[in-house]
């Protein structure tokens, strides 16, 4: 059986703060204890060899209010699995990926940032927009299905049940400052506009 790269480095079982089941249909990990304001903008990486099939985001209006609704309906990135065949949402990403649609990336390369994007509960109580600035509620939410089409998902199950959490992300500091300057290039092209 294949095995996946566990999404950001440092990720361990213990990060997961709600696992699969019947009424949650991903898993949700943070970077760092659940106490913490920190880990926006940790790198997460390809889970294994993929395609990148679609982003909800990459960028949005820099009008205030439109910038709070695409904040409060989230952002996330479709992978293609190259080795597994199943598709993987990361969701609740930050609104700029360094990668594009089409991209074939390596298992273990940077393809988006945790955020707190969407949907988001602590404790099961929503977190307010307003809240989120502080890094409030910022975690991983991922999913992986057998199909996804047209924007129908279909098959899910559980992705932290053939993670190998000894493996590592592979990708180097200077891969990551790439990933975080690929970012800053399509903020800067929206910003011009």
């Amino acid at each position: 059986m294949i095995k996946l790269t566990p999404p950001y480095k440092g990720a361990t079982p213990a990060r997961i703060v709600q696992g699969f089941h019947a009424n949650h249909k991903g898993v949700d990990m943070i970077s760092l204890t659940p106490a913490s304001t920190l880990g926006s903008g940790m790198p997460m990486v390809a889970p294994e060899d993929v395609e990148v099939l679609r982003i909800v985001g990459d960028g949005y209006s820099m009008t205030e209010k439109e910038a709070i609704a695409s904040r409060t309906h989230g952002w996330g990135i479709f992978l293609k699995g190259l080795e597994t065949g199943k598709v993987h949402l990361y969701w609740h990403c930050p609104p700029y990926f360094p990668v594009n649609v089409g991209d074939t990336v390596k298992r273990g390369k940077i393809v988006a940032f945790m955020g707190n994007s969407g949907l988001v509960r602590v404790g099961g109580v929503y977190v307010p927009i307003t809240e989120r600035y502080t890094n409030r509620g910022t975690h991983l939410h991922w999913e992986m299905l057998s199909t996804y089409n047209r924007g129908v998902k279909r098959g899910f199950s559980d992705p932290s049940a053939i993670i190998d959490w000894t493996l590592n992300p592979t990708y180097t500091l200077v891969e990551e400052l790439g990933a975080y300057a690929k970012v800053l290039l399509k903020m800067s092209k929206v910003i011009k506009k």
